[in-house]
């Protein structure tokens, strides 16, 4: 098993437009996710997690082949994919075009759901958690501004965090 650190950005509202990575392989973002939202005190709280993935289909199949896979004491039990901001609560969020980020983050704070994007560059516009990769080691931003407008409570032990593959 291969443990790769990955780079934290705490954002108290500082910009980070510079720090745009490269996209991961969909498979490993599916992994992150799962990994990184086990340090959300709320969703790795004994419950299923539900995940809707917008204009990435890629991401969502492969979510789609890791259905049960615990996240805390909770389990990733659904995902759905779609074209449009969904009408209903889920507790996760993918967004996966840039265009549809304000209307996403709309739905994100007035619902209390977690987003989460595999295009970096959208940390900086309000998404909580953004997943690439830099100088071939996968990184996360985590935006705690974003978060707490979302509901989202971080354990600090993700400031410890390791990609394990």
């Amino acid at each position: 098993m291969i443990k790769t650190l990955v780079l934290l950005v705490l954002m108290m509202g500082m910009s980070i437009g510079a720090m745009a990575y490269n996209k991961l392989p969909p498979s490993t973002e599916a992994l992150f996710i799962t990994q990184l939202v086990a340090y959300e005190k709320v969703l790795r709280e004994e419950k299923d997690i539900v995940v809707y993935v917008m204009k990435a289909p890629e991401v969502a199949k492969a979510l789609n082949k890791i259905i049960g896979t615990d996240i805390g004491t909770s389990k990733l039990a659904k995902v759905i994919s779609g074209d449009l901001i969904p009408d209903e609560r889920y507790d996760i969020l993918y967004i996966g075009a840039e265009e549809d980020v304000q209307t996403a983050i709309y739905y994100t704070r007035k619902f209390k759901v977690l987003s989460v994007t595999g295009n970096t560059s959208l940390v900086d516009d309000g998404v909580t958690l953004g997943l690439g990769t830099s100088g071939g080691k996968p990184k996360y931003l985590l935006n705690l501004s974003a978060a707490r407008a979302e509901g989202a409570t971080w354990d600090p032990a993700v400031l410890r965090f390791e990609l394990s593959e």
